[in-house]
């Protein structure tokens, strides 16, 4: 027997996916054609056989960095655009990816389909992986035949947020490159040039400077490595990451930037479930898992029962007071004109231009304050050497 993977249209006009048993393709199209399905895919499951290594398995908690959901979503969008069943589709990507996180999830997901497990099924395994929201989103655009059109937006999405990452580490680099070069400079004036000021008028030989000098690089290049070190181990750490987060938020300029881009993603992960058929309730419970600031998730789901209860997601929204007055004005327009998904893209957008808006604001802010702490530095540097000069050369009179 062998293991076919189906995609079927019921009699009620829904989509339905599985694995059945089955001597060949023929017989397995046969028995579906009995339970009066229409069949719109079926392939036979590859199996992973002893010739193909098995690849390192991957902790159902491991998150995919941006850089592997753009890969993973960029091969299995031009596969599926080709034609390829999915079960085909996942052993290609395992096969051709030179990433290792990226196989062993290929691996697992080949493998729970091997064991009759849905496709639904074995990917909420491993929801985590791709994050909850992308998870679904595949599987539903699978079952309601939108899964291409699903595809290319998620790739959208994931290039917009690697590029709104970048502009802000980009934005930030430079004045925190000059505040630690700052420091290192206060630090050498401090432990190198001052000594040699205060070695003035003794006997003090040029080999003694050279390793006084010496000592003082690699005693910096030691500091900025032990701290570099510290905050890798603590970021890698998810409890310590959790923590240091939370302190990011609790300020207010961060978190206004944290609010605009989670809501910028909120949206549009809300625009696309909402597109591929995903109830509002349950839409907005996906999309807010892209959320990670625990007063709003709770305002969310406020909103969401609301919404459950009968209330519209406008005025639910509205009452539970976490998205800006623009937003409601235009879900409201949703709602009336039947264009919800568009509308939800819209305010996307508009939270993405706030934050660009907030980003050069915080560099605003950041820029004079930057040259507030080098003044103070450069006139430390100034006074002490000048006293220190002064004093070595009374001491020689």
């Amino acid at each position: 027997m062998k293991n076919f993977y189906y995609k079927v249209k019921t009699n009620k006009g829904t989509f339905k996916t599985g694995n059945i048993n089955a001597l060949n393709i023929e017989d397995a199209a046969n028995k579906l054609k009995q339970k009066n399905l229409i069949i719109i895919e079926i392939s036979e499951i590859i199996t992973i056989n002893k010739n193909i290594p098995k690849y390192n398995y991957i902790s159902k908690d491991k998150v995919f960095s941006i850089k592997e959901k753009l890969e993973f979503f960029n091969a299995l969008y031009s596969q599926y655009k080709a034609g390829i069943s999915i079960s085909e589709i996942f052993y290609s990507i395992m096969k051709s990816s030179s990433n290792l996180n990226i196989k062993g999830f290929c691996f697992q997901i080949i493998k729970g389909l091997e064991k009759n497990h849905s496709l639904k099924e074995t990917l909420k395994h491993y929801k985590n992986v791709l994050g909850p929201a992308y998870t679904t989103l595949i599987f539903t655009g699978e079952e309601t035949g939108k899964l291409d059109r699903i595809l290319y937006e998620i790739i959208k999405n994931i290039k917009k947020e690697d590029e709104i990452k970048r502009n802000l580490i980009s934005s930030l680099s430079y004045p925190f490159s000059i505040l630690c070069l700052a420091i290192a400079v206060l630090y050498f004036f401090h432990s190198f040039i001052f000594k040699i000021f205060d070695m003035i008028g003794t006997d003090i030989c040029q080999s003694t400077i050279m390793s006084l000098f010496i000592f003082t690089i690699i005693k910096i290049i030691i500091f900025f490595a032990i701290f570099g070190i510290i905050i890798y181990i603590l970021l890698k750490n998810d409890k310590t990451k959790k923590i240091i987060i939370n302190f990011i938020q609790s300020g207010k300029i961060i978190s206004k930037l944290l609010k605009q881009y989670y809501f910028q993603s909120f949206f549009l992960i809300l625009s696309l479930a909402y597109n591929a058929g995903i109830p509002p309730v349950e839409a907005i419970y996906l999309a807010n898992s892209v959320i990670k600031m625990k007063q709003v998730n709770k305002k969310i789901e406020k909103a969401a029962k609301m919404i459950s209860e009968g209330c519209t997601i406008s005025t639910a929204f509205n009452i539970a007071n976490v998205f800006s007055d623009f937003a409601i004005s235009q879900i409201s327009a949703g709602e009336n004109s039947g264009e919800l998904d568009k509308m939800f893209k819209l305010v996307a957008d508009d939270y993405e231009n706030k934050l660009d808006l907030e980003i050069k604001v915080f560099i605003k802010i950041i820029e004079p304050l930057l040259l507030i702490i080098i003044g103070i530095f450069v006139a430390y540097i100034a006074y002490s050497g000048y006293t220190r000069y002064y004093d070595s050369l009374f001491s020689m009179i």
